[in-house]
């Protein structure tokens, strides 16, 4: 699509754990609303057990804004 960057953003990685799918989504709604992250996309998420309790292991990516500020 003429004038949107492509491919993945790779400035930020957010990894971690958490219980369900849903919290996936919710903290990747979350991150969107920032001023300062462009493009949040989650780029994983699986379903495994740690120690017998099922989690989601996900990968966000973003990129940074531009703010502007003093130059």
């Amino acid at each position: 699509v003429p004038g949107q960057p492509a491919g993945t953003p790779t400035a930020v990685s957010v990894q971690g754990f958490t219980y369900s799918q849903p919290d996936v989504a919710r903290l990747l709604a979350r991150l969107a609303t920032l001023p300062s992250l462009a493009r949040v996309t989650l780029t994983t998420s699986q379903s495994e057990a740690i120690a017998g309790k099922p989690v989601v292991r996900f990968t966000i990516m973003a990129d940074l804004n531009q703010t502007g500020g003093a130059s």
